[in-house]
């Protein structure tokens, strides 16, 4: 399940951000957290990878750190994926997020700021 149908309005608020002028300039997209609410398990990496999902919009999807997490969520049964490859993995009990929801430039890490 998509948290934007749960969050609802928390997700929309963050839908037109523009606070971070550099990620703002370098992302392909905005991408929210994905997974039921509330959930037992949160993962929460640093930013959107550019190869993943700053392309997919869903995290830890699209690249192969992805496709890694997503195969050990299945084995643990927090995703119910039949393919770790799959760009909208159906979780369970399970909500993945990144501490800021645009790609930085270059892919670095996040600054304090614009965490």
């Amino acid at each position: 399940m998509n948290a934007g149908k749960v969050a609802g309005g928390r997700l929309a608020l963050a839908g037109g951000c523009e606070r971070c002028a550099e990620l703002v300039a370098n992302r392909q997209r905005i991408v929210h957290g994905w997974g039921p609410v509330p959930a037992a398990v949160m993962i929460v990496g640093e930013a959107p990878g550019v190869k993943g999902a700053d392309r997919t919009g869903v995290p830890f999807t699209g690249d192969r750190s992805g496709r890694r997490l997503q195969a050990m969520l299945m084995l643990l049964g927090l995703s119910l994926a039949t393919d770790p490859s799959d760009p909208a993995p159906p979780l369970h009990n399970c909500f993945l997020s990144n501490a800021v929801r645009c790609n930085p430039p270059g892919n670095r890490r996040p600054t304090r700021a614009e965490v």
